[in-house]
């Protein structure tokens, strides 16, 4: 169906006046897709990560990795605004805290104060379990990590922030195009119309809010 006068008037307006918002707006759903899959890695976790293993380590970076990514210098925009980073409770603020910390310290970058190369001469023990001495030197890598409790406390703070997040970008959302509904999928950011197929699109909407289930 063809567009009408006034619906075209409408369309034009919003990819003219609003390009602020439509940039707040891309930010907003870019985080909570960010927010959104860490929560997913920590749900995962501690269902299946309950003691150290060799999950332990790398979902804790892969963790760490698509929580912060919302609040560093993303390019051209930038990060969420300052707001996003404050929670009303004090212990949720100390572990933001201590995730964006992990994040340039450890998981981003590889500073030499949160890991060492530690040698094991022959025949000691390595802090390992089930690993036996060896007749030769071995060696280990050392980290600074938190327990697999960590998880936990995690989620609970993606809980938070995808919750409010969310709030954010369905407002939004509907506050620039609920009215004006398009005609066929388009950029958000230039207007252009966007031929899209199902690979490679995470769609979120009100009726996914439910944590993932893994078998």
């Amino acid at each position: 169906m063809a567009e009408t006068p006034l619906i075209s008037l409408l369309r034009v307006t919003v990819f003219t006046e609003d390009i602020g918002r439509r940039r707040s707006l891309y930010r907003l759903a870019i985080a909570r897709n960010d927010t959104r899959g860490a929560q997913q890695i920590a749900i995962y976790a501690e269902t299946y990560v309950r003691e150290v293993n060799e999950l332990w380590i790398p979902l804790q970076d892969a963790f760490v990795a698509a929580y912060a990514r919302p609040f560093t210098s993303n390019k051209p925009f930038g990060p969420l605004a300052s707001q996003w980073s404050k929670f009303g409770d004090a212990a949720k603020q100390v572990l933001h805290h201590e995730l964006l910390q992990m994040r340039d310290e450890l998981v981003a970058h590889a500073d030499a104060s949160q890991r060492s190369v530690v040698i094991f001469p022959p025949g000691v023990q390595p802090p390992v379990p089930g690993r036996k001495p060896s007749e030769r030197a071995t060696l280990g890598i050392f980290h600074k990590r938190r327990s697999p409790a960590f998880f936990s406390s995690v989620r609970e703070l993606c809980d938070d922030l995808f919750g409010r997040l969310h709030a954010a970008v369905e407002a939004e959302l509907q506050a620039l195009f609920g009215e004006v509904g398009p005609i066929q999928p388009f950029d958000l950011l230039t207007g252009e119309a966007k031929a899209v197929s199902m690979d490679g699109i995470t769609i979120i909407s009100e009726g996914s809010l439910q944590p993932p289930e893994f078998p």
